[in-house]
C-alpha cells in the first residue's frame, strides 16, 4: 500500500542525506574511481544558418544519466515508491557544456527536475537554444553539403575523475544514426535538410577532458535558388552559345554579348549577396558566371577589331606572324573558317568605270580610209619627229572635231594630222595617269580587306575556340 505522504518522506529524507553530504564533489564512494556520465543529444530544430558569421543556432534537448550512491532507497520503507523527481539545484548534477559555444544558452522550459530511480541511477534532460561555431564551405554553393559539431565536456572535472560517453554507444565507442532516435523531436527547417547525424566519443589521449562530438551533416534545398540562379544561368548559357557563331562583323553580335555580359554581372552580384565575403572559397557558380563574362567580353574585343579594321586603312596593323600561324594556318584548317570565308574586295563604281575605260576596243578617228587608234602598241601616222607631247583638253579636242569635217584641201591635211597625232598622244598618256591611280588605289583596297579578312578570320578562329571550350566547360 502506497502512502500519500511517502513520496514526501522519501524527497525528505533524500534532501537531509544530501544536506549532511553536501552537493559538491562527485557522488561516489570510492573517489579515484572515475564517474561515467552518459549523454545524449536530441536535435529539435535549426533555427538559423549564419553563413556570414559561419553560426549555427539550433534547439537541442541534450539528455545525461549517471549512477548517484546518495540517491539509493528501499522502495519498500516507502510505500513501493521507485521514482521521484527533484531539483537540479538540491542534488548533484554534472557541469557539462558545449565547448565550442559563442554565447549563452538560452532555457526554453525552465529549469528541469532530475528523474531519480530508487537504484541511483538519475537522469536530467536541458531543453535549450544554443548557438555554436560552424564552419562554411560554399565551393558547391548552392548545392552544398555543411558539416557542424557540437561538443561537450565537463568544465572542471578531467577524464580522470569524470569519463563521456554515448548514450547509444553500447560498447562501440561510436553510434551512428540507424534510427529516428536522434531526430525524434526534430521539426523540418525551410532551408536544410538533415542528411547524417551522429553522436562520437572523441579520443582524448592527449586531452584533459572527456569530449563527445555530434556531428550534424546538413544539405541545403535548393528550390528557392534554382529559379533565382541556376534558371537564369542556363538561359544565358544557351545565348552565350549563339554568340560564339555570329559572324563578328554583325552589330547585334556585340549588343547581344554585351546584354549577357550584363546579366551575368547581375546574377554574380546577387550571388555575392548570399555568401559570406570572408569565404575562404570560392563558389563554382561564381567562378563560371565571371568565366562567362571574361568569354563574352573576349568575344566583343575581337569583334571590334574587326569593325575597326574593316572600316579604316589607315594606321591599323596587320595580324602579327605568330597569331597568323595558329589562328589562321592551323586552327583555320582544323575548324574550315579558311574554306568557309574567302576574301571579295569591294568594288567602287569609279573603279568600274575606270576599268572598262582601259579595256574597251581601240578608237578611231577619220574617214573610212584613214583609221587613228590610241593603242600605244600601234602608229597610226608614222609621225615620229613632233615635239608636241602636252596635254591638249577637252575645248581642244571639240575645235578638232569641229575642223574635221571641214578639211578639203590637200595643204591643210598634214597641220590637222598633226594636231590629232597630239591630241592621240596627250590621251594616251591621260589613259597611263588614270591606270596607275587605279591599279594604286585596288591595291590600297586590297590591302585593306586582306588585313580585315585576317582579322575576321582570327575572330571566327577564337570564336570557334571559345565554343568548344565553353560547351566543354559547361558539359563538364
Amino acid at each position: 500500500i502506497v502512502s500519500p505522504f511517502s513520496e514526501k518522506k522519501l524527497i525528505q529524507d533524500l534532501t537531509k542525506r544530501y544536506s549532511e553530504a553536501g552537493t559538491y564533489g562527485r557522488p561516489l564512494e570510492n573517489s579515484s574511481q572515475p564517474l561515467q556520465v552518459d549523454a545524449g543529444v536530441h536535435l529539435i530544430h535549426i533555427l538559423d544558418m549564419d553563413e556570414h558569421n559561419q553560426v549555427i543556432t539550433t534547439s537541442l534537448s541534450l539528455e545525461y544519466r549517471w549512477m548517484d550512491e546518495y540517491l539509493r532507497w528501499d522502495p519498500a520503507e516507502y510505500g513501493n515508491v521507485k521514482t521521484c523527481n527533484m531539483p537540479p539545484k538540491l542534488v548533484w548534477v554534472p557541469d557539462i557544456v558545449i565547448s565550442n559555444a559563442l554565447a549563452e544558452a538560452e532555457n526554453i522550459d525552465g529549469e528541469s527536475s532530475v528523474h531519480i530511480q530508487h537504484n541511483g541511477s538519475v537522469t536530467w534532460v536541458q531543453r535549450k537554444i544554443y548557438r555554436t561555431a560552424c564552419y562554411i564551405n560554399m565551393i558547391n554553393y548552392p548545392f552544398d553539403k555543411q558539416s557542424c559539431h557540437i561538443i561537450l565536456k565537463s568544465s572542471s572535472y578531467s577524464k580522470q575523475e569524470m569519463r563521456l560517453s554515448s548514450l547509444y554507444s553500447e560498447g562501440s565507442g561510436q553510434w551512428h544514426l540507424g534510427d529516428l532516435e536522434m531526430l525524434s523531436e526534430y521539426q523540418e527547417a525551410s532551408e536544410w535538410k538533415i542528411v547524417e547525424i551522429k553522436l562520437n566519443d572523441v579520443n582524448t589521449e592527449n586531452l584533459g577532458n572527456s569530449l563527445l562530438k555530434c556531428t550534424v551533416v546538413l544539405k541545403r534545398k535548393t528550390v528557392f535558388f534554382t529559379f533565382i540562379l541556376i534558371l537564369p544561368c542556363v538561359f544565358l548559357t544557351m545565348l552565350t552559345l549563339v554568340v560564339f557563331w555570329l559572324p563578328p562583323e554583325r552589330p547585334d553580335k556585340t549588343t547581344l554579348a554585351m546584354n549577357i555580359f550584363g546579366s551575368f554581372m547581375v546574377l554574380l552580384l546577387v550571388l555575392v549577396g548570399t555568401i559570406p565575403s570572408t569565404a575562404s572559397s570560392i563558389p563554382v557558380l561564381g567562378i563560371y558566371y565571371f568565366f562567362n563574362m571574361v568569354m563574352t567580353s573576349s568575344s566583343i574585343g575581337l569583334a571590334t577589331i574587326v569593325v575597326n579594321v574593316s572600316r579604316s586603312n589607315k594606321g591599323k596593323p596587320r595580324v602579327p606572324k605568330w597569331l597568323r600561324a595558329i589562328a589562321i594556318d592551323t586552327l583555320g584548317e582544323v575548324f574550315g573558317v579558311n574554306k568557309t570565308y574567302s576574301i571579295k574586295p569591294r568594288k567602287s563604281n569609279q573603279d568600274k568605270m575606270n576599268r572598262n575605260i582601259l579595256i574597251r576596243e581601240p578608237m578611231s578617228v577619220g574617214s573610212n580610209d584613214e583609221t587613228f587608234s590610241c593603242d600605244p602598241e600601234a602608229e597610226a601616222f608614222h609621225l615620229r619627229n613632233t615635239n608636241d607631247k602636252h596635254y591638249v583638253g577637252l575645248h581642244d579636242h571639240q575645235n578638232v572635231e569641229s575642223e574635221l569635217p571641214g578639211i578639203a584641201s590637200s595643204n591643210q591635211s598634214h597641220r590637222t594630222l598633226l594636231r590629232i597625232e597630239s591630241l592621240l598622244t596627250s590621251t594616251k598618256l591621260a589613259l597611263e595617269a588614270i591606270q596607275s591611280q587605279n591599279t594604286e588605289r585596288e591595291r590600297v583596297v586590297r590591302f585593306r580587306d586582306e588585313k580585315a579578312y585576317e582579322w575576321r578570320i582570327v575572330a571566327i578562329t577564337v570564336d570557334r575556340v571559345f565554343f568548344l571550350v565553353y560547351l566543354i566547360c559547361t558539359l563538364i
